[in-house]
């Protein structure tokens, strides 16, 4: 990944990568290599050349799992990546809802699995408040089905967890 300010700057860092590749024995692969601009208004589509090499510009591309496009919108990504989560929660629903296993391994088997599918790329995300909102109830659902709900012993009978008891927990 090159990222620079201009076109002139990229062209020059890649100019550079070249010149420090072939030294090494490494030549850029201008089929495989593709280019994204993110600027307000969308920008023209050219292609961008560097010495002999082509390179097209995308709209949009896959990096590390995460799917990047111009329009900076990572809505998508969330809710895939939200998608993905929610999967694996219900591969491991049974191991969630087992009496055998404690409430510490069910916290860990959700930290490990789940939580981890939901951070990745997370670090590339720019989230909305309602982002952050879908994934605060995402976590919730999670942790009402990892500590159950509690028995109301003035009323006689069992009560949700509200979001408060839950993040006390």
């Amino acid at each position: 990944v090159v990222i620079g300010n201009s076109k002139e700057s990229i062209q020059s860092t890649v100019e550079e990568l070249m010149k420090i590749g072939k030294y090494i024995g490494l030549t850029i692969n201008s089929g495989k290599t593709k280019y994204m601009m993110v600027k307000r208004g969308g920008g023209d589509h050219n292609n961008f050349q560097v010495g002999n090499n082509i390179f097209e510009q995308v709209q949009e591309f896959k990096y590390l799992g995460s799917t990047l496009n111009n329009q900076k919108n990572i809505h998508r990504e969330i809710n895939i990546t939200l998608d993905a989560a929610n999967r694996c929660f219900y591969v491991l629903r049974t191991l969630f809802k087992s009496k055998l296993l404690s409430r510490k391994t069910k916290e860990h088997l959700y930290l490990s699995y789940i939580r981890s599918i939901l951070t990745y790329v997370c670090a590339t995300w720019v989230t909305t408040k309602g982002d952050d909102e879908k994934l605060r109830i995402f976590e919730r659902k999670i942790l009402k089905k990892l500590y159950g709900s509690v028995f109301n012993n003035v009323e006689q009978k069992w009560e949700i967890r509200t979001n408060t008891q839950l993040y006390q927990l």
